[in-house]
């Protein structure tokens, strides 16, 4: 009796426990996403350093040595992430940031500092996919838990790119330029916040992997299409996708805007240290950190109150050409303006607007009424066109551009880029208003789809009084015509549909309006 006492208080305690743990992992994602702020606001102290004398061109390559390794680090973590503990994969992940951290602050050579942040991306790879995973495994089938510890995950991953940024502002501003911990403190700080975080996951956390081993019978099943489904081959998917008038212009346009927000996501602080040379360094971090901090949130938090108020793809693609006019307009203001306060306003202002096809462009192929195959191959396309073009080319080549032709012309180009991407979009926006065209059509079938939602809806709720309804028919006249006899005679299956009696009569005087 004990024992079983024992057994029932720790199964209690156990999901106590496993609770635990995901708030410790959710506080190791703050630290392993550091390198995005610290590259960002500690690219002037780098290139000041005269123990590195790294260019721009140099500092703009690490951020793509970690996207490349990350992006195949995240594939194979999904094929074989299911294969191993899942504690395990987050303690190897903390020693890959830990090992990159430290090689990028104690070793002076160039090669050796690409290595660390291609190291740190073999860790942040697992930590893209472990967390939701183990949240998904926590919360089961209850929405609101899973809802809860998502926008968790979330925060925690917000709370490190932006903390990076505070942390490496605070440090090159109020630690003396020829200390050797000016910018090296914030990368100290961070691994050792991670090692500590490595011991108390291996001491005390406790995760659970999914359930048994992967049957591949069933795997295989369940990996066939429905029957009454379509089957689409690669060459499928790409001629639907990329053929497509409203996919391919909003796609391309996307990429051009990508390039311009991934510039200025990494490159904003180096711009305002170029160009306002007489406001004292204190300043200059201060103020664009500050920028930078609030723009992004405020830029998700504006999308998804006017997404919300999208009742259908003309509004949405509306909304989204607007806002990248709005955002070229910024870029138009930012690329020559002298005056240090409209600059850092520019700066909000493009950051929040540019955002918009960057939160939209996942629900997109949905939007457009793809069928879900060629939707999730679209949605992989467009997340791949910002790692390849935000990430990968608005850090290296926007960083060969400073150091070639410098602050004013590199910001040009960015502006180029802008008005490239709204002459893609607007073209969307203006077909939005015609009353024929891929996205007219698109419209007449989103109506369609709602009148179907809406009859469904009303049928669902309406079922009950049916029932009522049904029972007190069998008090009226079965013969007579009497048409609420014939319709309530039948009945419901176990499914909710309704079925025609069978045994429906009628009299001798009702064969005419039987006819």
């Amino acid at each position: 009796m004990a024992a079983s006492e024992s057994q029932q208080t720790l199964k209690e305690r156990k999901p106590v426990t496993y609770e635990a743990s995901l708030w410790l992992l959710c506080s190791s994602i703050v630290w392993c996403g550091m390198h995005w702020g610290f590259t960002s606001f500690g690219a002037k102290a780098l290139h000041e350093d005269p123990d590195l004398q790294l260019s721009f061109t140099q500092i703009g390559s690490f951020i793509p040595a970690f996207a490349i390794v990350y992006t195949g680090g995240v594939y194979v973590v999904g094929l074989i992430g299911d294969r191993y503990p899942a504690k395990g994969q987050i303690v190897m992940a903390q020693c890959f940031i830990i090992g990159g951290q430290a090689l990028f602050v104690f070793v002076k050579m160039f090669a050796t500092q690409v290595v660390a942040f291609g190291l740190i991306g073999v860790g942040y790879s697992v930590y893209a996919i472990i967390p939701y995973v183990q949240i998904k495994i926590f919360s089961g089938n209850n929405s609101k838990l899973y809802d809860k510890w998502y926008l968790i995950v979330m925060l925690s991953f917000v709370t490190s790119f932006g903390g990076a940024r505070l942390l490496m502002m605070l440090s090159t501003t109020y630690i003396d330029r020829s200390s050797y911990f000016r910018w090296r403190l914030p990368w100290l700080l961070a691994g050792a916040m991670q090692s500590l975080h490595m011991v108390l996951i291996v001491m005390f956390a406790r995760f659970q992997n999914p359930d048994g081993p992967l049957d591949k019978e069933k795997l295989k099943g369940a990996l066939q299409p429905a029957p009454d489904s379509k089957e689409y081959t690669y060459l499928d998917k790409i001629r639907r996708f990329y053929l497509a008038p409203v996919s391919l212009l909003t796609a391309m346009g996307y990429l051009f805007m990508s390039y311009a927000h991934g510039s200025v996501a990494i490159w904003a602080p180096t711009f305002a240290f170029k160009r306002f040379t007489t406001i004292t360094e204190e300043e200059l971090n201060w103020t664009i950190s500050l920028c930078v901090l609030s723009a992004m949130p405020f830029g998700l938090v504006v999308t998804a109150v006017l997404m919300r108020r999208a009742k259908n793809i003309r509004s949405a693609m509306r909304i989204c050409a607007c806002a990248v006019v709005l955002a070229t307009a910024s870029m138009a203001v930012f690329s020559f303006v002298q005056v240090f306060l409209v600059f850092c306003a520019t700066l909000i202002l493009f950051v929040t607007f540019a955002g918009f096809p960057h939160f939209f462009i996942k629900q997109l192929p949905y939007v457009l009424g793809f069928p879900k195959e060629i939707a999730i191959f679209a949605v992989s396309r467009l997340v791949l066109i910002y790692a390849l073009v935000g990430d990968i080319a608005g850090s290296f080549l926007t960083g060969v551009l400073l150091d070639e032709l410098g602050e004013g012309r590199t910001i040009s180009i960015l502006f180029a880029s802008t008005l490239v991407s709204t002459a893609l979009w607007g073209t969307v926006g203006v077909w939005s208003f015609s009353d024929s065209g891929p996205i007219a059509d698109r419209a007449d079938e989103q109506r369609k789809e709602k009148a179907l939602e809406n009859w469904d809806l009303l049928s669902s709720f309406t079922f009950k009084s049916l029932r009522v309804s049904q029972s007190l028919s069998r008090f009226t006249n079965y013969g007579g015509g009497n048409w609420l006899a014939i319709v309530m005679s039948g009945r419901f299956d176990d499914d909710g549909h309704f079925v025609q009696g069978d045994k429906l009569r009628f009299s001798d005087d009702s064969d005419e309006e039987e006819q």
